[in-house]
């Protein structure tokens, strides 16, 4: 699985698509485009090896993703308010705890 992921966010295939995708507003490479995308796939042995590998490192990373959605959504919800001065310093930390 981990291969798949990493075969299809790699920067090099995703501008090989962009460059075959169709000139729209929102570009979009055509299902045929991306399902004739070649792919080297290893053996199944290498692949085994690689997932047990790398599973902790993609485990991680959503761990991540979880943890900076908080501040984040914090940020998107007070810096507007702070910067139109809707509320103050003060006000901050009762804003986040009411929507954490």
């Amino acid at each position: 699985m981990e291969v798949v992921h990493l075969s299809a966010t790699d920067p090099e295939n995703i501008a090989h698509l962009a460059n075959l995708a169709d000139g729209a507003t929102y570009p979009a490479a055509r299902s045929e485009v991306v399902r004739d995308t070649e792919v080297v796939i290893p053996p199944d042995s290498v692949l085994i090896r690689f997932s047990e590998r790398i599973s902790s490192f993609f485990g991680r990373m959503e761990t991540v993703r979880r943890e900076v959605r908080v501040p984040a959504q914090a940020r998107d919800l007070l810096l507007p308010k702070l910067i139109s001065g809707e509320i103050g310093l003060l006000d901050a930390d009762k804003v986040v705890e009411a929507v954490a």
